[in-house]
C-alpha cells in the first residue's frame, strides 16, 4: 500500500508541476492606452510632416516576448482637417510592425492588429513609436487623436521560478518512485 500511494504522489506531483509550467509560459496579454497619441506631434496632438512623432513606453509588462498588437486609434477627436491622406507607421522596440492611413473626412476610430515575427525583450519594457512616414502638402491640414487610444500586447513571458521549482520537484519525485520500484 505505502508502494502504491508513493507512485500515486509522485504521478500527481509531476502532472501539476508540468500543468503549472505550461501555464506560465502561455500566452500573456498586457493592456493599456496609448495616450501619447493625443499629445504627440506638434503640441496638442497634430501631425502633418514627416517627424511628427508619438512614443510612449510600457515598462514591466511581464511579457519577454511579443508578436501581436492591437491598437485602437482614435481618429474621432476636434481638428481632423487634413485634405490629403496622412501615413503613419508604427514601430515596437525600434522594429516596424505595421502602417495605417488616414484619409480625408475620416474621423473613426480604426482597430488595428499588427501582427509580426516574435520580438523579445527580458525586461518586458515595450516601446510603441508612431511616426508620420507620408505627409500631407503644406497648408493642407492636419490630423489630431483623442487621448483613449487602448492597445494591447500580445505574447508570451518566461516560467517564473515558482514554475521551474515545481518541475524540479515532479523530476525528484520521478526519480524516488524509479528508486522503490526497483
Amino acid at each position: 500500500m505505502k508502494r502504491g500511494f508513493g507512485k500515486l504522489f509522485a504521478r500527481i506531483v509531476t502532472f501539476l508541476a508540468f500543468f503549472g509550467a505550461a501555464n506560465a509560459a502561455l500566452a500573456g496579454v498586457y493592456a493599456s492606452n496609448f495616450s501619447n497619441a493625443g499629445t504627440g506631434g506638434l503640441p496638442g496632438g497634430y501631425y502633418y510632416f514627416v517627424g511628427h512623432q508619438a512614443s510612449q513606453t510600457f515598462a514591466g509588462t511581464g511579457l519577454t516576448s511579443v508578436d501581436e498588437l492591437t491598437l485602437t486609434l482614435n481618429y474621432g477627436a476636434n481638428g481632423n482637417y487634413a485634405t490629403q491622406p496622412l501615413g503613419f507607421t508604427f514601430y515596437l522596440n525600434g522594429s516596424m510592425i505595421g502602417t495605417d492611413t488616414y484619409l480625408p473626412g475620416d474621423n473613426s476610430v480604426h482597430a488595428l492588429d499588427f501582427t509580426f515575427g516574435s520580438l523579445t525583450n527580458m525586461a518586458g519594457d515595450w516601446t510603441l513609436l508612431m511616426d508620420v512616414t507620408t505627409p500631407v502638402c503644406s497648408g493642407c491640414g492636419a490630423v489630431q487623436f483623442g487621448s483613449s487610444n487602448p492597445l494591447e500586447l500580445i505574447g508570451s513571458s518566461v516560467p517564473e521560478p515558482a514554475s521551474l521549482v515545481l518541475v524540479g520537484l515532479a523530476l525528484a519525485g520521478l526519480a524516488a518512485a524509479r528508486r522503490r520500484a526497483q
